[in-house]
């Protein structure tokens, strides 16, 4: 962590149906912070769900509407942040994460991912039709983005939420200890 704030606000990123959803409100009740979800954010701010706001006004006002989603959260009180699986898309948000947070980056194989994926799928306006196709570029695409940002990576397959949480404490306090975020 940086010098003067040994804490910061704790992200996840990751594809869809890594887990960020599920995990965040354990781990923000393990930590004692509050949760935010920018996906939720941004649906309340626009007064529509995310799918409506893709349909109706694109997914460039969508991505423009979560980097300010973004910059909320991590201005706000110190938090546990999940994020939808684009955030990594936009360079001024992957900036904001390398300064402003400690980032998990939430990982499983696709075949696990779609598995998870196939109960909400209407709720996912990127994946639609040819979903293991589309997961598979998103990827390729967003993968390298992760990694850019992460400070760790969970991999979550065959995990409870509650050992994906102690796996996230362990590196946080960790990192803490170290006095750095990286």
């Amino acid at each position: 962590m940086t010098q003067g704030s040994p804490e910061c606000p704790l992200v996840l990123v990751g594809l869809s149906g890594a887990g960020k959803s599920t995990v965040g409100p354990v781990l923000a009740a393990r930590l004692g912070r509050p949760l935010c979800d920018t996906d939720v954010l941004v649906a309340h701010a626009a007064g529509m769900p995310v799918p409506t706001i893709f349909a109706t006004h694109g997914e460039a006002t969508f991505r423009e509407r979560e980097a300010e989603a973004l910059a909320e959260a991590l201005a706000g009180e110190l938090a546990v942040v999940a994020t939808g699986g684009g955030i990594v898309l936009r360079p001024a948000n992957r900036q904001l994460l390398r300064e402003h947070a400690f980032v998990v980056w939430l990982d499983a194989p696709d075949r696990l991912l779609l598995a998870r994926l196939r109960t909400d799928a209407e709720e996912r306006p990127l994946l639609g039709d040819e979903a293991a196709t589309r997961l598979a570029a998103m990827r390729a695409a967003r993968g390298p983005l992760y990694a850019e940002v992460a400070h760790v990576t969970v991999e979550t397959s065959g995990l409870t939420p509650e050992t994906i949480t102690d796996q996230i404490v362990a590196a946080y306090t960790d990192a803490l200890v170290r006095g750095r975020r990286s």
